[in-house]
């Protein structure tokens, strides 16, 4: 007599291949069918900020006071510069990229150390 469950399981599934490989094959057209589906319709997967915090709720009130004061955060685009930007060099780098940044169709506004506000200490006294 056969005690260990995967044994037992292994044996049954060898004498009734034929009918588990039906359902398989079964399971896999109905899984493919609906994957097609859902692509036809529309993008499987929203990945934008808004639709993490679709609904009513403290998280969408919070998302939706952010957008008013920053902008729409899935418009914004970070570019790192690798290297020293403090040298003549790296500012004039600075300088060509966010100049070429403005220039490209539907972009609003260039936001960089080229024309970032510096602040300045005021003496006391």
């Amino acid at each position: 007599m056969i005690n260990h469950w995967a044994e037992r399981y292994g044996r049954w599934l060898v004498r009734r291949r034929g009918p588990v490989l039906a359902g398989l094959i079964l399971i896999t057209m109905l899984a493919a069918a609906g994957i097609a589906d859902r692509i036809r319709v529309g993008t499987p997967v929203d990945f934008t900020p808004q639709a993490m915090f679709m609904g009513d709720g403290g998280e969408w009130d919070r998302l939706q006071s952010y957008e008013e004061e920053f902008g729409a955060e899935d418009n914004t685009m970070i570019a790192l510069i690798d290297g020293p930007v403090n040298t003549a060099g790296g500012l004039e780098l600075l300088t060509r990229i966010h100049e070429a940044a403005s220039k490209v169709e539907g972009v609003e506004s260039v936001d960089s150390v080229v024309n970032a506000f510096i602040a300045t200490a005021t003496p006391v006294g």
